[in-house]
This record gives C-alpha cells, structure tokens and sequence, in this order.
C-alpha cells in the first residue's frame, strides 16, 4: 500500500500520530488514548503481544510477572535451564528449517540459564 492509501484507511489514526508527532492533542484524541487505556487494565491481557516494549518500566513489569511464576527450591541452588523453540504454524523449527522471519528477531540464546546469585 502507498502512503495515501493507508492515511486512507484509517484517517482517524493518521491524525492522532499526527498530533503525537507535534506533541499538541486535540480533546478527541485523549478521549482515544484513555480510552485505549481503560478497556483492560489486566497486565496479563496486556503484555500478551508480539511487540517489544518501549519502556524501561513495561520490561520491569514483564520480568517480575515471569519471575512470579518461576519454580523456586528453598533447599538447593541449581539453575533453571530454559531453552527457547521457535514455531510457526505449531510446528517446531529447527536451525536447519528455521523461517526468515526468525532470523533476525532476537539476540537471545536458544538456552538460557538463570541462577540465584
């Protein structure tokens, strides 16, 4: 799509970025941002995206959620392994078939190893 048919597609997105960009919000458009904000306060329906966070403070809150659920032993210090697989269409892939799209998405290692220090 061109540029044109996207603003096309969508005016009343187009302007709010518009407004953001020059940092002057119309009454209109905080009624559309706090309305966005209030339809979930729910961290969890929240932070089921695919988009990386921008905020220093939206990751802190991902770590403390993943964190929560993390199996803890109080007798012994061994680390917990995690190692990643990549999907796509519920099938495992592998580096051998491993999709474009993964590529180049994250730096991460395929296993992390996470220890109290």
């Amino acid at each position: 799509m061109t540029q044109i048919e996207i603003i096309n597609k969508d005016i009343e997105f187009y302007n709010v970025l518009q407004e953001i960009r020059t940092g002057h919000l119309s009454r209109r458009t905080k009624d559309i941002i706090q309305s966005k904000i209030n339809t979930s306060n729910d961290p969890e329906k929240f932070y089921n995206t695919t988009r990386i966070v921008n905020t220093h403070q939206a990751a802190f809150n991902i770590n403390q959620l993943l964190c929560s659920y993390l199996p803890f032993d109080h007798i012994t210090n061994e680390p917990l392994t995690s190692t990643s697989e990549d999907t796509l269409d519920f099938e495992n892939l592998t580096e051998t078939n491993l999709s474009p799209h993964f590529k180049h998405s994250t730096n991460l290692p395929h296993i992390t190893h996470l220890q109290e220090a």
